[in-house]
């Protein structure tokens, strides 16, 4: 879980409110903090890591992206491989 804490106070974007900073993040969820939703500034939870899997969020660090990878490749059925 040390790993994903490197993740607070990141930028990440989001296809409709654009830029948004980290506030939060736990083994299921994220939170982050955005100036420019559909309700005004406000903090918006996601779930964690799916929320970048499906796309909802993208981070432009690698050293992070690599992290939230090996998250989702955690969490994949050892049956089927699906994320």
């Amino acid at each position: 879980m040390s790993e994903i804490n490197q993740l607070i106070d990141e930028i990440v974007k989001h296809k409709k409110w654009g830029e948004g900073t980290v506030k939060s993040v736990t083994e299921e969820n994220i939170g982050v903090f955005f100036e420019n939703t559909d309700t005004g500034p406000r903090t918006v939870i996601f779930q964690f890591p799916q929320a970048f899997n499906a796309g909802y969020l993208v981070l432009e660090n690698f050293k992070l992206i690599e992290i939230i990878q090996s998250v989702i490749n955690s969490r994949a059925c050892i049956y089927c491989n699906d994320t």
